[in-house]
């Protein structure tokens, strides 16, 4: 996912960025996989 931070007050670019979504199960110790519903929203946002 990238994302970017606007300076509302600058009007201008503030941080161009990115990273790896990782969904954790602390019951197990392990990454599990995203809901549906939340990988749905994400599709969505970066549309």
């Amino acid at each position: 996912m990238e994302y970017r931070l606007v300076s509302e007050r600058d009007n201008c670019t503030a941080a161009d960025g990115g990273g790896v979504l990782v969904a954790y199960d602390y019951s197990t110790g392990k990454k599990a996989v995203l809901p549906d519903p939340v990988r749905e929203a994400i599709a969505r946002l970066e549309t």
